[in-house]
């Protein structure tokens, strides 16, 4: 049988979310067996933290409590945020022209709850070129020449959560 808790609104004491039994499993093969089990369709309400604990006893087993296996679920429906800065902080010419280099540092994080998946990476265009930064950090430098240069950015989890709204800005 298998069970299934959920830990996310009493993360002392866990509720029951599933229960379910699957028959006619043979694993009593002495050099190990294999079997596929399906599980009916379960929709996870509520991010956080799950537990499915599989117990498949044998007939004859004489040490059952090798039947027990926990997996633990993390469901992760939040969108990562993410913030950027520029150095030079300000433009260094006249008229607000950078004359030097200017590289854009983007951070971004999934939050601090253990069920959330953490950033992936970190998607930016500049002038409608896409790139992307592996992870949670990273910068690069603006090497396009002119005015009004669009910058836009967005972080992903790694459950594929995007950031949205994307961060925009130009310079």
């Amino acid at each position: 049988y298998a069970t299934m808790y959920e830990f996310i609104t009493d993360p002392e004491n866990a509720t029951l979310a599933y229960t379910g039994s699957f028959p006619n499993i043979d694993l009593d093969n002495p050099l190990g067996g294999e079997q596929t089990v399906v599980f009916d369709p379960f929709t996870f309400t509520m991010q956080g933290v799950y537990s499915l604990e599989l117990n498949i006893p044998l007939a004859l087993d004489k040490i059952p409590a090798n039947n027990l296996m926990k997996v633990g679920i993390g469901c992760d429906d939040t969108k990562p945020t993410s913030t950027h800065t520029l150095n030079p902080a300000t433009p260094n010419g006249l008229n607000g022209w950078y004359v030097s280099d200017l590289t854009v540092t983007l951070d971004a994080n999934d939050g601090t709850e253990n069920w959330q998946s953490g950033v992936k990476e970190i998607d930016y265009k500049v002038n409608g070129v896409q790139k992307t930064i592996s992870g949670g950090h990273g910068s690069f430098k603006v090497e396009d020449d002119g005015e009004n240069i669009a910058v836009e950015y967005w972080a992903v989890d790694k459950v594929g959560n995007a950031e949205s709204p994307h961060h925009t800005f130009s310079v």
